[in-house]
C-alpha cells in the first residue's frame, strides 16, 4: 500500500512538473522578445540579482523610458535597478517593495514616481504583467487577491462557483488562462524570459523620435477646462491641419486628486520604507501631453495636489516639470507626442536624478563584476542607439564615423540633393568622399559607399546609377535615379528595399558584425530645417535581440 501511495504521489509530481512547464510556453506574447519592454525578462533580472541595489526605481512606463540605471553605473558607479511596469499603480507598487524586502535587500532609497497616486484603475493586464513572471510566496497571493477585489462587486460575482475557481487558479497556473494560444505559439514562446544576457536592469532604450506640440500652459489650461467639466477645442498641425476636439464625459476622465485607497497604500509604503532604513523620494518625470488625450498626463492640478501631500506625509518631492528645468527638447527627447521620453529625454532625467541622489543622499560607489560586464553590451547598444536619434546631420555622420562598430553606408539619392550647404558637404568629405557637390545638378543621380572609414564606391551622373557589391553574406543592390529616370533611391539588403526613398539623400546602415539594417534615413536639403528623419521601424530593437543572443 505504501508502495503505490508513493508511486501515486511521483506520478502527479511529475504531472505538476509538467503542467508547469507547458503553461511557461502559453504565458501571453507581452512577456516575449516581440514585446519591447520584456516585462518578463526585467522581472525576472530583478529575481536574479546578488548585488544589493542601492536604488530602486519604480512608476509607471513613463520610469521604464525615463531612468537608465546602466547609466547610473557607468557615470557614478552606483548599483540600481529600475521595476517600472506598464499601468504600475500603488498594489504593484507595495507588492514590488514587499518583494525586495523580503529577499533580504537593503536599497538606500526608492524613488517612486508620483503618477501612480493617480492610478485607480486595476487593470488585469498590469497584474498579469507581474503575476506571470514571479514565483509563487506570499506577497504574490496578497498582489492576487488585491486585484480580485477590485472587480468583486462586478459581474464576476454573478459566475457559477466553477468559473470564479478557475478564474483564481488562472492566477496561479497561466495554463487556465492561456490554453487557447495553440494558434499563436511561435519560436518567440520558448524563449527564456529570465536570459542570462539580459544587461539593462530594468531600463528601455527607445530611439523612436515624435514630438509633442502642446507648451505647458495649454495643458494646465485644459485641465482646468476639464476639472470645470468644460469643452475644449484646440487647432493642433502634425504635418496636416486637423481640430482635436475634447469632450468630457459625465464621468471623469483626468483624475486630479488622490484616491483615499491610494494615500493609505503611500501610507503603508512609507512604514516600510521607515522601518527598513530606507528613505521613500517621490518624484515625477517628464510629460508633455493634454488631459484630453491622455489621462495621465501631469498638470499643476496634480502637481500641487502631490505637493500637499508630500510635505503633510513628510516625503521628499522632486517634480522634474515644475520645479526642475531639465530643457527637455519636446520636438525630439519624446517617442510617441509627449507621453514618453525616448533616449534623448532619458539621459537629461537619468543626469538629473543620478547628481540629485548623489548630493542629498550618502551613496558610495561600487566596481560590480555583474555591472561591469553588463555594461559592454549596454554601451553597444546605445552607440546604435545615438546614431538612430542624431537627427543634425553633421552630428550623425560623426556618430557613424566615430562608431566602434564595423558600420556601411549606403548613400542613395532620390529627386535632388543639389542644395546641400557647403558645410554638409564639408562633413560628408570627412568620410572621404570625393564628389564635388558644389556641382552637382538638380536632376543627377548620387550613390556612394563607406565601408569602415573606407570609400568602396561612389559615383554622380546625370543618367541612373546602379551598383552591386557583397557584404559577407550580404548582397548589396543600389539604384540612384535623377529627375529624369523616375526619381527614386533603391537600397536592397538581400533583397529587400531598405531605402526610405524620400526627396534628398536617402542612407541606410548596416551593422557588419549583426548583419543588421541598424539605420534607415533621409536628409531633404531642401527643406528649411535640414534635419536628417529617421524610419521609425524595429531596427533598435532587432539590434537589442541580437546582443541577447536571441538572433
Amino acid at each position: 500500500m505504501k508502495r503505490e501511495f508513493t508511486k501515486g504521489l511521483v506520478f502527479l509530481s511529475g504531472l505538476v512538473v509538467l503542467y508547469w512547464g507547458i503553461s511557461f510556453f502559453f504565458i501571453h506574447n507581452w512577456n516575449y522578445p516581440m514585446h519591447e519592454d520584456y516585462t518578463g525578462m526585467r522581472i525576472k533580472g530583478f529575481e536574479g540579482m546578488d548585488l544589493n541595489p542601492d536604488i530602486i526605481f519604480l512608476g509607471s512606463s513613463h520610469v521604464v523610458s525615463s531612468v537608465m540605471p546602466m547609466k547610473i553605473y557607468a557615470d557614478r558607479q552606483i548599483i540600481t535597478y529600475n521595476l517600472g511596469t506598464f499601468n504600475q499603480n500603488l498594489p504593484i507598487t507595495n507588492f514590488f517593495i514587499e518583494e525586495t524586502f523580503a529577499r533580504g535587500f537593503s536599497p538606500k532609497i526608492i524613488v517612486l514616481d508620483a503618477g501612480v497616486l493617480f492610478s485607480n484603475e486595476g487593470f488585469e493586464t498590469a497584474y498579469r504583467y507581474v503575476t506571470d513572471n514571479i514565483g509563487i510566496s506570499a506577497n504574490k497571493n496578497a498582489l492576487i487577491n488585491s486585484y480580485l477585489s477590485t472587480i468583486s462587486t462586478d459581474d464576476s460575482d454573478c459566475l457559477p462557483l466553477e468559473e470564479r475557481i478557475m478564474e483564481k487558479l488562472s492566477w496561479y497556473f497561466p495554463l487556465y488562462r492561456y490554453h487557447d494560444r495553440w494558434s499563436s505559439l511561435n519560436k518567440d514562446a520558448f524563449f527564456d524570459k529570465g536570459s542570462n544576457y539580459y544587461f539593462m536592469q530594468g531600463g528601455q532604450v527607445i530611439s523612436q523620435m515624435k514630438s509633442a506640440w502642446p507648451d505647458l500652459e495649454v495643458v494646465d489650461n485644459v485641465a482646468e477646462l476639464e476639472k470645470a467639466n468644460q469643452q475644449y477645442t484646440k487647432e493642433i498641425s502634425y504635418g496636416d491641419n486637423f481640430l482635436e476636439n475634447y469632450k468630457i464625459n459625465e464621468e471623469e476622465w483626468y483624475v486630479s486628486d488622490i484616491s483615499e485607497p491610494n494615500l493609505e497604500w503611500l501610507k503603508k509604503i512609507r512604514t516600510r520604507c521607515f522601518e527598513n532604513n530606507c528613505e521613500l523620494l517621490l518624484i515625477k518625470v517628464p510629460v508633455r501631453a493634454t488631459p484630453g488625450e491622455y489621462n495621465s498626463s501631469w498638470t499643476k492640478l496634480r502637481y500641487k495636489r502631490v505637493k500637499e501631500i508630500s510635505d503633510e506625509l513628510s516625503i521628499p518631492y522632486v517634480d522634474l516639470v515644475y520645479d526642475e528645468n531639465l530643457k527637455i527638447d519636446w520636438e525630439h527627447d519624446t517617442s510617441d507626442h509627449g507621453w514618453h521620453l525616448n533616449y534623448l529625454g532619458a539621459e537629461k532625467v537619468t543626469e538629473f536624478l543620478e547628481e540629485y541622489l548623489c548630493a542629498n543622499y550618502k551613496l558610495a560607489s561600487c566596481v560590480a563584476n555583474e555591472y561591469e560586464e553588463k555594461l559592454i553590451t549596454y554601451n553597444e547598444l546605445i552607440d546604435i542607439a545615438d546614431i538612430e536619434l542624431s537627427y543634425n546631420f553633421s552630428e550623425y555622420i560623426r556618430r557613424i564615423k566615430e562608431s566602434k562598430h564595423s558600420l556601411v553606408v549606403l548613400f542613395s539619392c532620390a529627386d535632388d540633393i543639389s542644395q546641400i550647404p557647403n558645410d554638409y558637404i564639408n562633413v560628408i568629405k570627412e568620410l572621404g568622399l570625393q564628389t564635388d557637390f558644389s556641382k552637382i545638378g538638380y536632376a543627377d543621380a548620387f550613390v556612394a559607399i563607406w565601408d569602415s572609414g573606407v570609400v568602396k564606391y561612389e559615383g554622380i551622373s546625370n543618367k541612373r546609377i546602379s551598383y552591386s557589391t557583397q557584404f559577407g553574406d550580404k548582397k548589396i543592390d543600389i539604384t540612384s535615379a535623377g529627375y529624369l529616370d523616375g526619381n527614386y533611391s533603391l537600397i536592397e539588403v538581400n533583397g529587400r528595399n531598405c531605402s526610405m526613398n524620400r526627396q534628398g539623400l536617402d542612407i541606410v546602415v548596416l551593422d557588419k558584425e549583426s548583419g543588421i539594417v541598424v539605420d534607415r534615413s533621409v536628409v531633404d536639403f531642401r527643406n528649411e530645417k535640414k534635419e536628417v528623419i529617421h524610419e521609425l521601424g524595429d531596427n533598435l530593437f532587432e539590434y537589442q535581440e541580437y546582443l541577447l543572443k536571441r538572433k
